[in-house]
């Protein structure tokens, strides 16, 4: 029996090493492992790029073919989002021969994703009307943290106005052990780069009839991201690649200066801004000789406001060329193209010029690079000269007030659009005399240390910006929003209400009832509270022994508070808190409290001064920065009176 079991124990472990092997050779050899990574590069990784091979082949003025294969290693789960493929296409563009491979974190191939695993989903959004932009999507819809997906794809183009970029890094933390990156067009089609953040000249080959410039990079160390610093793609290594000459559905240009590019997107625009006997008739009601310019453009842009409603249209060249006015005029629906172009025929009615302006927007600004002309744009906008000054409407929106372009337009180069071309221009900034809140509050406390408050807040420019989404949203959402705002433990909301003034510099008034229980903590014949209530600022800083970032404050802001307390009967301060002032080029903060009768008040001013500062003054930014978020914690302690 002994000899039995043995045999068969024997016989096992045989057919569990044939097994392996077996296994083994199915799933072929490994690829990808793990334990390949350099030590350092899984250092503060999330992820590493394993090899991302990006070559673009240019055969004409508008075609093209762009060969990827990506090969990423997910170490967090954090870094998920990069397990995914996304890529959008149009009637320009076609993806074809997506492949997509899962290794383990041993390198062997675990699943192989097949056509039907490959979704192709409208790129429609809510407010868009119609479009034949869509995406291929895949989600691997593998968890089992670490492993590692590649992907390989292909993109043919038929109409060409850039070219592919290539951002080394696809966000931070994440590391690279090899990527290249390979553009070949033919000997008589220009090739324009634009390197930032690293010096890394390209292998030029000459292959005969076409040119090759080629960069690789190896074994990079992921980047941490830095608070206070430009935007992403300002900061991280990136090589641009623009043509010179360019076609897109027959309409050929060239971006070798802006002025080129902005005479094809005015050939675009092409429009004989025709409307209707009936409307030039209501414009012509809505102005009169005694209405300054800027009148007549406020009543005009409020009466396009209230006729027309933003939807997208993304069909086609439609992509880049507006509807005609006519149209937008007859539906009154249209795109930022076709409502900006729709607002210049209104305003030609009136004899008024005006600009179609092409925008990069958004609240994240990335700078326009002016010695590289391209299409670095997403949006449009219209400027309206006015003497010394410009109004700067956004078309897209019924509710925005006029001529306020707020943080999603303002302060960055546009390229505003005339028959004789693009030229980049300004808009505009605001400062300290546009962005700023004052807040005042009532503050009552009892003797069990419980509050109430009556608070008052004036927001202006930038801060109007901020408080929107509040005034903007229903009921339900709208006190969810409130509440999320306010930085106070244990309160209820008792009331509010919000008022609107839609000016050149908006302004949104709220009044806020509060009831909050604890406010001052009780320890024995004391109450200890902080007198900042409602408006703390609290810097909070990794720790790094090196900055690499110059530090970037983007705007003015101001901020005044005042809050008056009504202290408890039968108490007093226990002690004076001292007067705390900071001034620095970066920043200026003065608080006090001063004693008046039973009520005590509190003043807080704080100030941020934008501008671009070096990164080797980042620990005196950073220590400013933590003595502003401690004084804002003040605390002031109460005493009962002894009889």
């Amino acid at each position: 029996m002994n000899n039995l079991y043995k045999h068969i124990k024997s016989s096992a472990i045989i057919c569990l090493i044939l097994f392996g092997i077996v296994s083994v050779c199915i799933a072929g050899e490994p690829k990808y492992a793990i334990s390949l990574i350099p030590k350092d590069l899984k250092s503060g990784a999330l992820a590493v790029i394993r090899n991302q091979e990006t070559r673009f082949v240019r055969e004409s003025l508008s075609k093209g073919e762009l060969s990827v294969t990506m090969a990423i290693t997910i170490l967090n789960k954090k870094a998920l989002e990069y397990a995914t493929f996304a890529e959008p296409y149009d009637k320009f563009s076609k993806i074809r021969k997506i492949r997509a491979v899962i290794y383990d974190e041993f390198g062997f191939v675990v699943k192989k994703l097949n056509y039907e695993d490959i979704k192709d989903i409208s790129a429609i959004s809510g407010g868009t009307l119609f479009s034949d932009a869509r995406v291929k999507y895949v989600d691997p819809e593998y968890r089992s943290i670490p492993f590692t997906v590649e992907y390989t794809y292909e993109i043919d183009y038929s109409g060409l106005v850039n070219y592919p970029s290539w951002l080394i890094y696809p966000g931070y933390s994440i590391s690279v052990e090899r990527s290249t990156f390979e553009i070949v067009t033919p000997t008589d089609m220009q090739i324009r780069y634009y390197q930032s953040n690293f010096d890394l000249d390209p292998v030029k080959k000459d292959m005969g009839k076409s040119i090759s410039l080629y960069w690789e990079v190896n074994n990079l160390k992921a980047v941490k991201y830095e608070p206070f610093s430009a935007s992403f793609i300002e900061t991280l290594p990136l090589v641009r690649t623009a043509p010179s000459d360019f076609s897109v559905d027959g309409y050929d240009g060239n971006s070798d200066t802006w002025e080129n590019f902005g005479s094809w997107i005015h050939m675009l625009n092409d429009d004989d801004m025709i409307l209707s006997a009936e409307t030039t008739s209501k414009i012509e009601a809505l102005i009169n000789d005694t209405m300054s310019v800027e009148q007549k453009v406020k009543s005009l842009y409020n009466w396009m406001q209230n006729k027309t409603r933003y939807v997208s249209i993304q069909v086609g060249i439609g992509g880049w060329q507006p509807i005609d006015s006519e149209e937008v005029d007859k539906f009154s629906y249209g795109d930022c193209k076709a409502l900006s172009n729709y607002m210049q025929a209104v305003l030609r009615v009136a004899q008024i010029n005006s600009y179609y302006t092409l925008v990069n927007a958004g609240r994240v600004k990335n700078s326009i690079i002016e010695d590289f002309p391209s299409n670095q744009f997403n949006h449009v906008i219209l400027c309206v000269p006015n003497g010394n000054d410009t109004i700067w409407l956004e078309c897209t929106s019924q509710q925005c007030p006029f001529g306020y372009v707020g943080g999603f337009t303002d302060d960055r180069n546009v390229l505003v659009i005339s028959e004789k071309g693009g030229k980049l221009v300004h808009t505009k900034s605001y400062d300290k005399n546009d962005n700023y809140m004052n807040t005042n509050s009532l503050v009552t406390i009892d003797e069990f240390g419980d509050g109430s408050a009556k608070i008052y807040v004036y927001n202006s420019g930038l801060y109007y910006d901020k408080t929107l989404p509040i005034i903007r949203a229903t009921e339900k959402e709208r006190k969810e929003l409130l509440v999320e705002s306010i930085d106070v433990p244990n309160f209820e909301i008792n009331d509010y209400s919000y008022h609107e003034t839609k000016s050149l510099i908006p302004v949104i008034e709220e009044e806020i009832d509060i009831k909050v229980k604890s406010y001052g903590t009780l320890l024995g014949d004391r109450i200890l509270f902080e007198v900042n209530m409602l408006n703390k600022h609290d810097f909070k800083f990794k720790r790094s022994s090196k900055r690499n970032n110059d530090i970037i404050l983007h705007s003015d802001i101001r901020e005044i508070d005042t809050v008056i307390f009504n202290l408890p009967n039968g108490y007093s301060m226990e002690a004076m808190p001292p007067k705390v002032e900071y001034s620095s080029d970066f920043a200026n903060y003065k608080s006090q409290i001063v004693k008046d009768g039973d009520k005590l008040i509190y003043v807080r001013k704080f100030e941020i001064n934008k501008g671009k500062y070096g990164s080797s003054r980042y620990s005196d930014f950073k220590k400013l920065s933590k003595d502003i978020s401690n004084a804002d914690k003040q605390k002031v302690v109460l005493i009962r009176d002894v009889n």
